[in-house]
């Protein structure tokens, strides 16, 4: 297989395959468990979630790619501080766990995205 296109298989594995894994886990399990032990309801309204964890699986595996692997960590803080300003003064336990379930798969398919893209584990040099 050329270079290209295990590059683009890693980013399908990435995005395409950590949305098949991610997106049903939070729908179909994790919020129904929420609601059914805390009360909590989904968020109200369209929050781009899905959207955002495509854009973040991208950002992960090009940083990857790039060996620029602090990028993860400027876009996990960038995330942290939105999350904290607008959840500022809630006590939101229950749904902060969901919110870190779903980064830390979106992390895991970033780098398994890398994996596949170049066809080894991504290790910094």
């Amino acid at each position: 297989m050329t270079n290209w296109c295990r590059v683009v298989l890693g980013f399908v594995v990435s995005v395409i395959g950590g949305d098949l894994v991610i997106y049903p886990l939070v729908q179909w399990y994790l919020w129904p468990q929420i609601a059914k032990h805390y009360g909590e309801t989904k968020p109200k309204g369209h929050t781009f979630t899905r959207s955002v964890g495509w854009l973040e699986r991208v950002l992960y595996t090009a940083a990857l790619l790039a060996n620029a692997w602090q990028w993860i960590g400027i876009w996990l803080a960038v995330k942290v501080a939105a999350r904290w300003r607008s959840t500022a003064g809630d006590s939101d336990a229950p749904v902060d766990n969901v919110w870190l379930i779903g980064t830390g798969l979106s992390v895991l398919f970033g780098f398994l995205g890398a994996w596949v893209a170049l066809g080894k584990f991504p290790v910094k040099p």
